[in-house]
């Protein structure tokens, strides 16, 4: 029986190992992948904004209104988890944009039940 648990503990390290190895392979900064969900680790808000001349060819982009309409929420809030770096922006001169992937994400996201179940 310990014979096979130290086993296991030896090919668990392996596992570990490789994984790690993938991680660190996959180490993208958060700004440069455009496909990252809303719900990624806090950055500040200059890290999650996109320039219009970055954003993909048939990227839906939302107003300020549309986003909130979609998320249930008021201005303040969403300039609130902009400045918080919780949803990316799209920039064009003055205007803000947010895409629709991220929002409807953002909105996936806040609606799972959080703590106890």
């Amino acid at each position: 029986m310990i014979k096979s648990l130290l086993i296991l503990i030896e090919h668990v390290e392996q596992c570990h190992t490789v994984l790690t190895e993938i991680y660190n392979a996959l180490d993208v900064p958060v700004k440069l992948n455009r496909n990252l969900p809303a719900v990624v680790p806090p950055q500040t808000s200059a890290e999650r904004e996109i320039s219009f001349a970055d954003v993909e060819e048939g990227v839906v982009l939302l107003t300020i209104d549309d986003a909130c309409n979609r998320l249930g929420i008021v201005r303040s809030t969403l300039f609130t988890l902009r400045e918080e770096g919780k949803i990316t922006t799209v920039k064009k001169g003055r205007a803000v944009r947010f895409r629709e992937n991220d929002v409807e994400n953002m909105r996936n996201w806040y609606s799972i039940p959080k703590g106890k179940v």
